[in-house]
Formats: C-alpha cells, structure tokens, sequence
C-alpha cells in the first residue's frame, strides 16, 4: 500500500519554488481582500516556512524574526 504524505508536507516542497510561492500568495491576498485574514496570515507562514523558515525572511528583509512572528502569533491565539 501506497503511504500518503502530509499535505502540508507537499505545499511545503511546492512553495520552495519562487513562482510557486508567489501565485499562491496571490490567491491568499484575493482572499485577504475578500476579509479572510486568518487565511492570508496562514499563507504567509507557509510561504516563509518553505522560503527558509522566519529566521531566512527577517534576514532577506533586514527585519527581526520577532517583529515577523509577532502578528501571526497574535492571530493564533
């Protein structure tokens, strides 16, 4: 029998390419703007986990992994 992986697992490895990442966002921000904010900022996540993890995003950004995390920690709870 076939083992099925995780779909997070799968959107991880698709994000990591750039394009990939980039149309996904695209849709997420259409929801964003349609006041789906839970489902942009869960996208965002996603997106900077399969980039290199918040860690990577601040460093390409010059921002503190703080200030990043912060507002998705904030929706969460």
């Amino acid at each position: 029998m076939r083992k099925m992986r995780k779909y997070q697992d799968y959107l991880i490895e698709t994000l990591q390419d750039p394009e990939e990442a980039t149309a996904y966002l695209q849709v997420t921000l259409e929801e964003y703007m349609a006041d789906n904010t839970e489902a942009f900022l869960l996208a965002l996540r996603t997106v900077a986990e399969a980039q290199g993890g918040l860690s990577e995003l601040a460093r390409r950004t010059r921002l503190s992994a703080e200030s990043l995390s912060d507002p998705i920690e904030q929706w969460q709870s």
